[in-house]
């Protein structure tokens, strides 16, 4: 019996410092902007009890400055301009246009737009820019320019967005249970057709990603554009055509894998190993012939 209390409480104390552990690291990265990477760990540590919650609220915290962004306007123009800018100031510059006002160029820090796209949902997802302070404007992310061998980002575009003005905007697929989808289960291997799927919808409606669940995907089985489930007033661009079979493409499916056997190539015959030698020998001992006559006349 005392040993089995003694074994008891030595488990309950791993567990007791395995938590303490998991909210360290939650807590730890609260300043790191990966909304997954806090999102799995938050999952993970779903035991903390009354520790959950302050995470939670970490969470949302790092979600709010995430797309809330201070950015400075600019007086200069040009690529000398933004070289400056890009190396004194340490500034990415960028440009805001659409909508009735006119094209504004800014500047924004580098370490801020680093930090930012560590997460995929500042792709898709409305930002709030505070320019000098003094105003604020609802923009996406419409183009980044990074540098073709630095990790430095060289330029950004925003596009205005309005409420009653739809938007078309790439957003990411989120892939949930699959490792508990019979076809995976069987044996088979999942295969994403697409990571992405281009939307078309109210800023209102736009949402961070889509989810799609293959808790009930059998064995060669593929979930098809028709079977994604969108949000109410989202419409996928590629079934804006029609619901066919040539639009209606295939996003994710779970196949056997297939193993394909290299031909062996075969050993090549003793006989004509001998005859290429002996052809080798011939070349050789004719080639020493012409030799030594052509000596021979030249001594005469």
């Amino acid at each position: 019996m005392g040993s089995d209390e003694g074994l008891k409480e030595a488990g309950s104390g791993v567990k007791k410092r395995a938590e303490n552990l998991r909210w360290r690291l939650v807590f730890s990265l609260k300043c790191r902007y990966n909304v997954r990477l806090l999102y799995n760990l938050s999952g993970y540590a779903a035991d903390l009890g009354p520790w959950k919650p302050r995470s939670i609220r970490i969470w949302s915290k790092n979600m709010a400055n995430l797309f809330d962004l201070t950015v400075a306007t600019r007086d200069t123009f040009g690529k000398a301009a933004n070289r400056r800018t890009r190396r004194l100031e340490d500034s990415v510059p960028g440009i805001i246009y659409g909508g009735k006002e006119e094209p504004e160029a800014i500047s924004l820090s580098h370490n801020l737009v680093v930090r930012a796209l560590e997460n995929e949902a500042f792709f898709s997802h409305i930002l709030t820019l505070n320019i000098d302070g003094k105003k604020k404007q609802q923009v996406i992310v419409k183009d980044i320019q990074r540098h073709p061998g630095r990790p430095r980002i060289m330029h950004m575009d925003f596009l205005r967005v309005s409420a009653d003005v739809k938007l078309t905007m790439s957003v990411p697929l989120h892939f949930i249970n699959e490792e508990k989808a019979p076809g995976v289960l069987a044996g088979g291997i999942v295969n994403h057709h697409m990571g992405e799927l281009e939307i078309r919808c109210l800023p209102a409606d736009l949402p961070e990603f889509i989810e799609i669940d293959l808790a009930n995907v059998e064995l060669d089985g593929v979930i098809h554009l028709t079977q994604v489930k969108v949000p109410k007033g989202v419409e996928v661009m590629l079934l804006a055509h029609g619901s066919d079979h040539a639009h209606d493409h295939a996003v994710v499916s779970i196949h056997i894998p297939k193993v394909v056997e290299e031909p062996e190539e075969s050993a090549p015959a003793e006989g004509a190993e001998g005859a290429e030698a002996a052809g080798e020998e011939g070349a050789e001992s004719s080639a020493a012939g012409e030799g030594g006559e052509e000596a021979e006349s030249s001594e005469k």
